[in-house]
Protein backbone atom coordinates (compact mmCIF):
# COMPACT_ATOMS: atom_id res chain seq x y z
CA UNK A 1 0.00 0.00 0.00
CA UNK A 2 3.05 2.14 0.24
CA UNK A 3 3.26 1.73 -3.47
CA UNK A 4 2.60 5.53 -5.46
CA UNK A 5 -0.27 4.53 -7.04
CA UNK A 6 -2.11 4.12 -3.86
CA UNK A 7 -1.28 7.60 -2.56
CA UNK A 8 -3.71 10.01 -2.80
CA UNK A 9 -3.30 12.44 -5.45
CA UNK A 10 -1.83 15.92 -3.86
CA UNK A 11 -0.73 19.20 -5.64
CA UNK A 12 3.21 19.42 -5.50
CA UNK A 13 4.79 22.53 -5.09
CA UNK A 14 6.06 24.23 -8.89
CA UNK A 15 9.85 24.31 -8.68
CA UNK A 16 12.60 26.68 -8.99
CA UNK A 17 13.79 26.66 -12.61
CA UNK A 18 17.04 28.65 -14.45
CA UNK A 19 14.63 30.67 -16.53
CA UNK A 20 11.01 31.23 -15.17
CA UNK A 21 9.88 33.21 -18.54
CA UNK A 22 10.62 30.06 -20.18
CA UNK A 23 7.69 28.12 -18.49
CA UNK A 24 4.06 28.30 -20.07
CA UNK A 25 2.10 25.44 -17.59
CA UNK A 26 3.15 24.51 -14.15
CA UNK A 27 4.05 21.40 -16.17
CA UNK A 28 6.92 23.36 -17.64
CA UNK A 29 8.44 23.76 -14.46
CA UNK A 30 9.03 20.22 -13.87
CA UNK A 31 10.40 19.57 -17.33
CA UNK A 32 12.76 22.43 -17.01
CA UNK A 33 13.74 21.18 -13.70
CA UNK A 34 14.81 17.76 -15.45
CA UNK A 35 16.88 19.91 -18.50
CA UNK A 36 18.34 22.23 -16.00
CA UNK A 37 19.25 18.56 -13.65
CA UNK A 38 21.21 17.23 -17.44
CA UNK A 39 22.76 20.89 -18.29
CA UNK A 40 19.70 20.98 -21.65
CA UNK A 41 18.79 23.93 -22.71
CA UNK A 42 15.11 23.92 -24.08
CA UNK A 43 14.10 23.50 -27.50
CA UNK A 44 12.95 26.84 -29.05
CA UNK A 45 9.56 27.45 -29.69
CA UNK A 46 7.75 25.64 -32.74
CA UNK A 47 6.44 27.49 -35.47
CA UNK A 48 2.56 26.69 -36.09
CA UNK A 49 3.22 24.59 -39.15
CA UNK A 50 5.78 22.26 -37.33
CA UNK A 51 3.17 22.47 -34.29
CA UNK A 52 0.25 20.84 -36.30
CA UNK A 53 2.55 18.08 -37.81
CA UNK A 54 3.89 17.26 -34.43
CA UNK A 55 0.27 16.76 -32.93
CA UNK A 56 -1.01 15.10 -35.96
CA UNK A 57 1.79 12.25 -36.13
CA UNK A 58 1.58 11.96 -32.30
CA UNK A 59 -2.14 12.07 -31.49
CA UNK A 60 -3.01 10.06 -34.66
CA UNK A 61 -0.28 8.85 -36.64
CA UNK A 62 -1.24 10.25 -40.01
CA UNK A 63 0.23 13.67 -41.40
CA UNK A 64 -2.46 16.97 -41.79
CA UNK A 65 -3.85 18.07 -45.39
CA UNK A 66 -1.94 20.88 -47.46
CA UNK A 67 -5.33 23.04 -45.78
CA UNK A 68 -5.28 21.86 -42.39
CA UNK A 69 -1.47 23.26 -41.76
CA UNK A 70 -2.18 26.37 -44.30
CA UNK A 71 -5.26 26.92 -41.89
CA UNK A 72 -3.52 26.89 -38.72
CA UNK A 73 -0.80 28.22 -39.63
CA UNK A 74 -3.12 31.54 -40.91
CA UNK A 75 -4.87 31.27 -37.64
CA UNK A 76 -5.20 33.55 -34.80
CA UNK A 77 -7.31 32.45 -32.23
CA UNK A 78 -5.24 31.78 -28.42
CA UNK A 79 -6.71 28.78 -27.86
CA UNK A 80 -6.51 26.86 -31.71
CA UNK A 81 -3.72 24.90 -30.65
CA UNK A 82 -6.15 22.86 -27.60
CA UNK A 83 -8.49 23.04 -29.89
CA UNK A 84 -7.05 21.12 -32.32
CA UNK A 85 -5.52 18.71 -29.61
CA UNK A 86 -9.10 18.28 -28.65
CA UNK A 87 -10.91 17.48 -31.67
CA UNK A 88 -7.68 15.01 -32.62
CA UNK A 89 -8.20 13.14 -29.38
CA UNK A 90 -12.01 12.99 -30.00
CA UNK A 91 -11.26 11.58 -33.50
CA UNK A 92 -11.80 7.94 -34.65
CA UNK A 93 -7.99 7.70 -35.68
CA UNK A 94 -6.71 8.21 -32.09
CA UNK A 95 -8.28 5.20 -31.37
CA UNK A 96 -7.45 3.68 -34.52
CA UNK A 97 -3.59 4.29 -33.61
CA UNK A 98 -3.47 3.59 -30.08
CA UNK A 99 -5.44 0.47 -30.27
CA UNK A 100 -3.37 -1.25 -31.92
CA UNK A 101 -0.87 -0.88 -29.10
CA UNK A 102 -3.71 -1.77 -26.59
CA UNK A 103 -4.46 -4.95 -28.50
Amino acid sequence: RKHWAFQPVAEQPVPKVSDPKWPVTKADHFVLRKLDERKFNPAPVADRRTLIRRVYFDLIGLPPTFEQVEAFAAGTKPDAYEKLVGDLLASPRFGEKWGRHWL
